[in-house]
């Protein structure tokens, strides 16, 4: 869900175009209780609120996120993409989404 939203957001040229591989890196890092509780609309809701969170500039979250392998970070050198890439996906999602 979060590939297609990220595409639609980038043919309107509402965010930069991003690997559709960062929407994946994303999503693996949200718990698995998150994304099983309640109906598909509530994992999707939920999701964003805890890539919102983890986000976080302040909380520092991103320098914890990893890729699906589980080893390399999210974010860090040699990375295509920024944590701000990341909380503008998310932010902008969330209004694509009409949750706010």
């Amino acid at each position: 869900m979060l590939k297609s939203v990220g595409n639609d957001l980038a043919e309107q040229k509402v965010i930069d175009p991003l690997p559709s591989y960062f929407s994946e890196c994303l999503v693996y890092n949200v718990p698995d209780h998150v994304l099983t509780a309640g109906s598909f609309d509530d994992a999707v809701r939920g999701a964003l609120q805890h890539l919102q969170r983890s986000l976080h500039p302040w909380l520092m979250e991103p320098k914890s996120l990893v890729e699906p392998n589980g080893i390399k970070p999210l974010f860090g050198p040699g990375q295509k993409w920024q944590p701000a890439d990341g909380r503008k996906l998310v932010r902008t999602a969330w209004t694509y989404l009409n949750y706010g």
